[in-house]
């Protein structure tokens, strides 16, 4: 039986922190944690992220933004996939599976973090909007749901991941639809380059 990568990304996250059932807020811990250091390593350093009293080499910083910047395909897969357990979550047609997945592991405020994956991705979106929107594609063609589908197709119907795909990048409020558009252009013409 293969796995959607949601189910699979769901049983090795319930697997992790069935470990730790004393906290309740760990996801959104860790995803405060992510957020702040790749925020440190993204963004310009005249911004609030770089308030830090920490005196880091700009070479080495320079490194880290464009390691970061060549693996924003699999953060954005990986948030992805924590939207679309969210969702998961406060749909009220969730399956027995999936309810009893859910409630195994305490994934507190649902809303906390949903909020805490806009505050990610918005900075991200504004300041590194070519990157950012690669990344969008990389996960929408891995969530394809027939990857053999007949190219003939001018605009294939979307899978259920890749309509949460939308409303998640629809969530992020600092993307307007005119800058989506002049970003897609900006990739298709020189699309950046991605770790594989």
């Amino acid at each position: 039986v293969r796995l959607s990568p949601t189910s699979l990304f769901m049983e090795i996250l319930c697997q992790f922190l069935t470990g730790f059932p004393s906290l309740p807020d760990m996801v959104l811990t860790l995803l405060e944690g992510i957020t702040t250091i790749i925020h440190y390593c993204l963004l310009d350093p005249s911004t609030q992220y770089h308030q830090l009293l920490v005196n880091v080499d700009q070479k080495h910083l320079i490194e880290a933004r464009n390691g970061i910047l060549s693996i924003l395909h699999m953060i954005m897969s990986s948030v992805t996939l924590l939207w679309s357990i969210l969702h998961l979550a406060d749909s009220s047609e969730k399956t027995t599976a999936a309810a009893a997945s859910i409630t195994t592991i305490n994934l507190g405020s649902t809303k906390n973090l949903r909020q805490q994956i806009l505050e990610l991705l918005g900075p991200i979106s504004m300041n590194h909007g070519v990157h950012f929107m690669a990344a969008i594609a990389f996960v929408w063609n891995e969530r394809r749901q027939n990857k053999n589908t007949s190219r003939t197709k001018v605009i294939p119907a979307a899978g259920e991941e890749q309509l949460l795909l939308v409303e998640l990048v629809r969530s992020i409020s600092v993307m307007r639809t005119e800058t989506v558009i002049q970003t897609v252009k900006e990739v298709l013409k020189q699309p950046p380059a991605i770790a594989k």
